[in-house]
């Protein structure tokens, strides 16, 4: 492989061992005696007697794991003084933890064990007093893997406006709002059926920094968004054919029930710690490549753009760096987030495989090296995380009979680059913190 090609992927694989889940509760979590210490708060695990874990998402198996080994530690939990147990809502087949249920929900969409799952955690919290601490471990995901409509709304009504809003042409941060509105389990609604415990909520966060209630529906946080942003996103987008009937009547005669705001009395003894999230990735990169004698810049203003304007834009930027003459090193670019592509055909790979294959010809013949790759070790319906290229990979995959615009148009940049040997397999990761991106400009 060309060494800038490995250099990348040891930046980015160098990035995921900095972000594992273990890791990361592992050296932010500090234990003094039963003082369990995160960012600039603690609690006394002495004041409580009992324990119960909420560990939600497509991590929430590790996040569980991870922390019940930290606890362990303390005399409170290793004497057994402190009663503990808790329910893991995952994706995979969950392992066996001593006190916990294990549901696998549906994901994408929920199924009939999401509803289990939401069932068993509104049943163990509502045994919860005064003397009871929560700690609810929030992943991506939780937003389907756990889920109950709102009276007047049927389980199967939520399935079908789960599918209906899929592919609906609505940001996911807008359609997001209206499932907020219509479940028991989200915008802070988790936390309120807690009350009067005292709760702590660590996110494990897939989404943009400083919008951490959104993960996973935002189950224990207090929503920003009102039923009159669903009902502005039911028009600008004409969804509520889409919606169905039992939904569509409660948002016509104000049915819908707002979400618990800041304000709400119930939310008053929340805590919440962001443990990972994208920054995390992208500083873990940068200080990686640093040390592998790069000048480093990251660049988080391409969020959530259309994949043609964020490559543009990126490769851009890199120049203005390199004619800048700000350094005599060779650079690397880092990017974190998401952008936005969109599905033309039948084939396999997301946005990652995507914006690698968008990259080649802007590339091609030069200095430059392009990786992309989601952090849980997959990238849209295929097996691979994202995908690396340089400046020879287009004129290798023409002497093959190749035509990147074709599998580009097929949607299908997974199948173009497993052929090359170029897509970026670590198999399912426990960390979905987004994605990172990596441009690095040799010198001639």
């Amino acid at each position: 492989m060309p060494p800038h090609k490995q250099l990348a992927l040891d930046i980015f694989h160098e990035a995921l061992e900095a972000i594992s889940v273990d890791r990361a509760i592992k050296t932010k979590l500090l234990l003094a005696g039963d003082v369990l210490s995160y960012g600039n708060q603690s609690v006394d695990l002495a004041n409580f007697d009992e324990l119960k874990i909420v560990s939600l998402g497509c991590s929430s198996d590790a996040t569980a794991k991870a922390l019940v080994g930290v606890l362990q530690q303390t005399p409170c939990v290793a004497s057994g003084r402190l009663a503990v147990e808790g329910i893991i809502a995952t994706n995979r087949p969950g392992k066996t933890l001593s006190g916990f249920e294990v549901f696998q929900g549906g994901f994408p969409f929920p199924n009939e064990q999401s509803l289990a799952a939401a069932e068993a955690v509104l049943n163990l919290l509502g045994r919860a007093s005064e003397r009871t601490l929560v700690i609810f471990l929030i992943s991506g995901g939780s937003e389907v893997l756990v889920e109950k409509p709102i009276p007047g709304i049927g389980f199967d009504d939520l399935v079908q406006l789960h599918h209906g809003l899929a592919n609906c042409g609505a940001f996911p941060t807008e359609t997001r709002s209206i499932f907020t509105h219509v479940s028991e389990m989200k915008g802070g609604r988790l936390a309120v059926s807690a009350a009067p415990a005292t709760q702590i909520s660590f996110i494990f966060s897939d989404a943009p920094t400083d919008h951490e209630e959104t993960v996973g529906g935002g189950p224990t946080l207090h929503d920003r968004t009102t039923v009159a942003t669903c009902d502005w996103i039911i028009k600008k987008y004409e969804l509520l054919e889409k919606l169905p009937p039992t939904v569509q009547n409660l948002f016509q005669n104000e049915g819908i029930p707002e979400t618990p705001k800041s304000e709400v009395e119930a939310l008053s003894n929340c805590s919440s710690f962001v443990m990972l999230s994208n920054d995390d990735a992208v500083s873990a990169a940068h200080k990686a490549a640093e040390a592998r004698g790069f000048h480093v810049v990251t660049e988080t203003g391409c969020d959530h753009w259309p994949l043609e304007q964020a490559t543009d834009f990126l490769l851009e930027r890199l120049q203005n760096i390199i004619r800048g003459g700000v350094t005599d090193k060779p650079v690397c670019l880092i990017s974190g987030g998401e952008v936005l592509s969109a599905i033309t055909g039948e084939g396999r790979g997301g946005r990652n495989h995507a914006h690698v294959l968008h990259c080649c010809p802007r590339v091609s013949g030069g200095l430059l090296t392009i990786l992309s790759a989601s952090t849980n070790g997959l990238d849209g319906n295929c097996p691979s995380a994202g995908a690396v290229a340089d400046g020879e990979t287009l004129a290798l995959a023409r002497k093959l009979g190749m035509n990147p615009d074709e599998y580009f148009q097929m949607s299908d940049a997974y199948g173009f680059f497993d052929t090359l040997g170029d897509s970026i397999i670590t198999g399912p990761l426990d960390s979905h913190v987004r994605d990172l991106r990596l441009i690095l400009a040799a010198r001639g």
